[in-house]
């Protein structure tokens, strides 16, 4: 079994594989310190959104507030790759 692993390694891993996760761990700290927090700052400046929770049998939290911060955040960022692509190339 640990020998097909590595075959299957070996053929699903590509170079453009691992170019796609040095250019992750390259935008990915630009990203959360960066972008995160000035559109958080923009679209919640006083951070209501992440007081929105659920407690579940007082042990659980389920953070559906912080939930919301990101897929706003990254509309934001997609929406400015877009046009940044659109109008300079």
């Amino acid at each position: 079994m640990a020998k097909s692993f590595i075959q299957f390694l070996k053929q699903k891993i590509t170079v453009s594989v691992l170019i796609t996760v040095v250019v992750f761990n390259i935008f990915n700290p630009i990203a959360d310190d960066i972008f995160t927090p000035l559109v958080g700052y923009i679209i919640d400046p006083n951070k209501y959104l992440d007081d929105f929770k659920i407690t579940l049998n007082n042990k659980y939290v389920l953070k559906y507030g912080m939930i919301i911060k990101q897929c706003i955040v990254s509309v934001v960022v997609l929406g400015l790759i877009y046009y940044v692509d659109k109008f300079f190339f």
